[in-house]
């Protein structure tokens, strides 16, 4: 095959795929349409920052709000790791179809619900 053909074919295949996306993307869209976000199933990823210490790691699935998703998962993850903190990164997904389809969550939209662990308690300002 000489190279203008080859190149040719590559191209139409990388249209061919990025068909097949715009067509998941729309029909994720029209999912996300019919989604009661309060009622909606949550996939929660809380990535321990210490795994190579043996901390776990929690990944949970969660039907409900998305606050309740976030505090759900916390509180597995300090559970079985026996702390007071959370040390880890999130990852956050909205399920949009039946075959497993997800799309993440931006933080802004969770970052309200982590766990804040605090030394001590947060002090008020005096009053003048």
């Amino acid at each position: 095959m000489k190279l203008k053909a080859c190149l040719k074919e590559a191209l139409n295949d990388d249209i061919d795929d990025f068909k097949a996306y715009i067509k998941e993307k729309r029909s994720m869209l029209k999912v996300l349409k019919l989604t009661n976000m309060n009622k909606a199933t949550y996939f929660v990823e809380i990535a321990s920052r210490w795994s190579h210490e043996g901390e776990k790691s929690v990944h949970m699935e969660h039907e409900g709000t998305l606050k309740n998703a976030v505090k759900k998962a916390e509180k597995e993850f300090m559970e079985i790791n026996h702390r007071k903190d959370i040390q880890a990164d999130y990852h956050v997904k909205l399920s949009l179809g039946e075959n497993g389809e997800a799309y993440a969550v931006p933080e802004e939209y969770y970052k309200a619900y982590k766990h804040v662990y605090k030394d001590e308690p947060e002090k008020k300002p005096k009053k003048r």
